[in-house]
C-alpha cells in the first residue's frame, strides 16, 4: 500500500476552525455573515475560485492563510481509524498547501509524523499550487504510489491525472475509483 493523502479534512478534521476562519474574514470584508454550510462546500473547491467569488483581496487571502495556520489547532479531531491506515501502508506521503511547520506541528501534535516518508507542501517546494500536477508527478515518480485519498478535485483530480487511483473521502460529488466516510479496517486489504 502506497498512498498519497491530503491534510486537512483527510487525516485531521481541520474544517471547523478553517470554515471558523473564513467566516471571520468572509465578515470583515462584506460586513455580513455566510452561512456556515455554504463556507464549507466551496472550501471544497480549488482556492482561486473561492477567492474571486467571495471578492477576497490578496491581503484577505494572506489573512485566511494566517489565521489557518495559527488557529486550526485549536479543534481538529483526528479521524478515527485513520492511524490504523497509517500504519499499515509501505509508504504514505502528504500533499498540501500548509506550510511546512503548520503541517508538522499537526502531525507531531497527533504523533503521525513518522508515519510519512515526505511532506510535500506545494508552495514551499516550488509548486504553484495542489490543484496543479507537478508536486503529484514528482510524488509518484519518487515513491510510486498506488492510491490518493482526499475529499476534493483539488486532492484528487491531480493524482488520477498522473496516474493513481482515487479514493473519495466524505465527498460524494467527486468520480472516483472508491468513495468512503470513513476509514473502515477493511481498507486495508482493498487497497493492497
Amino acid at each position: 500500500m502506497r498512498l498519497l493523502w491530503g491534510l486537512d479534512g483527510i487525516i485531521v478534521d481541520t474544517y471547523l476552525s478553517t470554515v471558523d476562519n473564513f467566516c471571520t474574514v468572509y465578515e470583515e470584508v462584506h460586513g455580513e455573515e455566510i452561512h456556515r454550510d455554504e463556507a464549507l462546500l466551496w472550501l471544497k473547491r480549488p482556492a482561486h475560485e473561492v477567492f474571486e467569488r467571495f471578492d477576497f483581496l490578496e491581503s484577505d487571502q494572506e489573512r485566511f492563510h494566517a489565521l489557518n495556520n495559527e488557529r486550526t489547532d485549536e479543534n481538529h479531531p483526528l479521524f478515527e481509524g485513520v492511524e490504523e491506515l497509517l500504519a499499515e501502508a509501505k509508504v504514505n506521503v502528504i500533499v498540501t498547501s500548509r506550510d511546512a511547520e503548520s503541517a508538522q506541528n499537526l502531525l507531531e501534535e497527533w504523533g503521525l509524523l513518522h508515519y510519512f516518508a515526505e511532506i510535500i507542501c506545494t508552495d514551499e517546494a516550488g509548486f504553484t499550487s495542489n490543484e496543479e500536477t507537478g508536486a503529484y508527478q514528482y510524488a509518484e515518480d519518487k515513491y510510486a504510489l498506488e492510491w490518493a485519498i482526499g475529499d476534493s478535485e483539488l486532492d484528487l483530480d491531480p493524482a488520477e491525472s498522473v496516474g493513481m487511483k482515487i479514493c473519495s473521502f466524505r465527498n460524494e460529488s467527486i468520480e472516483a475509483d472508491l468513495h468512503i466516510e470513513e476509514y473502515d479496517p477493511l481498507l486495508i486489504d482493498y487497497f493492497k
